[in-house]
């Protein structure tokens, strides 16, 4: 009988207890085919969703490697406390990859992290507090400050969905307590990012993010901030920034801001970069480059070791994909 060559990623549900409360957590997972320890791409829904959310793009990612991936839910959309960057949100993400590190053969030099929107926020919430994890991490569009991103939500004193999430999750508003904006500041990982100084960081916002989506670049800028700050580098300025708000580029560019790069199909229009941190902001909106993310992840490895990812390239035609909310 010939063997059956599996031509699509099949991502398959396992259930695992969670160390923070004893429950029961699902996630789903795709094993690699090899029999010898192979990465493992780490892959978080976005704000909305949960476990079951569709991540085919990235998933595709880690199949044609022959990775292993891993989805887990981390307490689902952000509408209670115990999701939304708490905790034993960030936990379940861990427990998740020990599952994975006991039942599957991972490469523990090379476990990836990647998110976009809400899944970005998780990421860098992840990463602050659990580095010691991770080889390298890519963000998309990643919430940073949640306080900040509430009042972003409210019109005219009215708040919409996503400002009603973040009062579900901190059992109020900014400004209510002291209880609460340190519940917030506690939950937002522009506070903490420093703790993941020494993790590759690819932290990457589409300029028109904000006005054409839900997050504006300025929450990836405050991030990298911080990071430049800690490392002594040169970070993105106010009038920077304030140009590219209003005109989606910079008139006098550094070098190296907007070299064109061939994992991107969008154009570069500011790129930074701080100890191992690298931030991009390039022409889109609220979208992520799934291909060109971990291309950037593939070739890094915890312990310092570089690798060649010349066998998988990002296509000719890279997808820009828009980051479901």
């Amino acid at each position: 009988m010939a063997t059956r060559i599996q031509s699509q990623p099949v991502l398959t549900a396992i259930e695992y207890t969670a160390s923070s409360d004893d429950t029961t957590q699902p996630a789903r997972i795709l094993r690699s085919p090899l029999c010898h320890p192979q990465p493992l791409l780490v892959i978080l829904h976005t704000w909305s969703a949960d476990w079951i959310q569709n991540v085919d793009s990235y998933a595709w990612q880690a199949f044609r490697r022959q990775w292993h991936a891993v989805v887990p839910n981390f307490r689902g959309p952000n509408r209670s406390p115990l999701a939304c960057g708490s905790t034993v949100a960030m936990q379940d993400i861990i427990d998740a990859i020990d599952w994975a590190r006991s039942n599957l053969a991972v490469d523990e030099n090379r476990i990836y992290l990647v998110g976009g929107s809400g899944g970005g926020h998780m990421t860098l919430q992840t990463v602050c507090h659990h580095p010691q994890y991770f080889a390298a991490a890519s963000v998309w569009c990643p919430i940073t400050d949640i306080a900040t991103w509430y009042r972003e939500h409210v019109r005219e004193g009215v708040a919409d969905r996503y400002a009603q999430d973040i009062e579900q999750c901190v059992l109020g508003r900014p400004g209510d307590s002291v209880v609460i904006d340190a519940d917030l500041r506690a939950r937002s990982p522009r506070y903490h990012i420093t703790g993941a100084a020494t993790v590759p960081l690819d932290i990457n916002h589409g300029v028109h993010d904000g006005r054409n989506g839900s997050v504006s670049f300025q929450h990836s800028i405050w991030a990298f901030n911080a990071l430049a700050k800690h490392h002594n580098a040169k970070g993105v300025s106010d009038a920077e920034a304030q140009q590219l708000d209003q005109d989606g580029r910079l008139a006098t560019p550094r070098p190296g801001d907007t070299a064109p790069d061939p994992a991107y199909e969008q154009a570069i229009h500011l790129r930074r970069h701080a100890g191992p941190a690298r931030l991009t902001i390039f022409e889109g909106g609220h979208d992520a480059l799934p291909a060109a993310a971990v291309h950037w992840l593939a070739q890094r490895g915890r312990d310092g070791t570089t690798f060649s990812d010349q066998r998988h390239p990002p296509p000719d035609h890279i997808a820009v994909t828009s980051i479901q909310r």
